[in-house]
């Protein structure tokens, strides 16, 4: 529909691609569990009372699922020997581009108005704030004012995911980003509350942001 409606943004240069699977299991933990390694990550999600999905995102040209789960050791153990109940799927690229998220009577929500990447999985809490927004410019009688507040729902998320990719790039800084993770785990819940809410950057600014990049610089 984007493109039919001739919004759809130049090409992009670096090529994400996500691939996933579900395995037939008794998730060992209800929350979602990253696992970040040179060259990808992957994405571990309780689906049901027996069965997980398992997700990689990569930038990899020629990838295969095995390969990539054989890479993470300790959640290939896990997964041994356990039924795959799902055809492997793959998407990508990751980055989807947009001119603009609406025009005459269209309005595009949520990954049809473009998405950066889903490293950091804030594609339906966008979705959310953009439905929202739609709503109030049609109340408002112009979906053109949907289309500014769409530029400002995305724009910080979209910093910080960037930020996040320059990580993924550079294996030694996400090294260092991680152990100072890891020292204080609160860091990680303040940093991603900037992504969807700008008022918490006082919150992240001074309290969060500023030591992780400080002990991440200091390796």
């Amino acid at each position: 529909v984007r493109k039919w409606a001739g919004l759809d943004g130049r090409p992009v240069s670096r090529r994400r691609i996500g691939l996933r699977r579900h395995y037939e299991i008794e998730p060992w933990s209800d929350l979602v569990e990253v696992y970040w390694t040179d060259g990808f990550e992957a994405y571990v999600t309780p689906v049901g009372e027996r069965m997980v999905g398992v997700a990689m995102l990569t930038a990899r040209s020629r990838v295969r699922f095995d390969s990539m789960l054989a890479g993470i050791p300790v959640l290939q153990e896990r997964l041994v020997g356990v039924p795959v109940v799902s055809t492997d799927r793959g998407a990508g690229p990751l980055e989807q581009r947009c001119r603009r998220a609406a025009a005459g009577c269209l309005a595009l929500v949520g990954d049809a108005a473009g998405s950066l990447d889903a490293i950091t999985g804030e594609g339906l809490a966008i979705s959310f704030l953009g439905a929202e927004a739609v709503v109030e410019a049609i109340l408002g009688g112009s979906l053109e004012a949907y289309s500014d507040a769409h530029r400002r729902i995305v724009r910080l998320p979209r910093t910080v995911t960037r930020l996040l990719l320059e990580v993924e790039r550079r294996p030694r800084l996400r090294r260092r980003v991680m152990r100072s993770l890891a020292g204080d785990p609160s860091l990680m819940s303040r940093f991603l509350a900037l992504k969807m809410n700008p008022r918490s950057f006082r919150i992240v600014g001074t309290g969060g942001l500023l030591p992780l990049t400080v002990a991440a610089l200091r390796g």
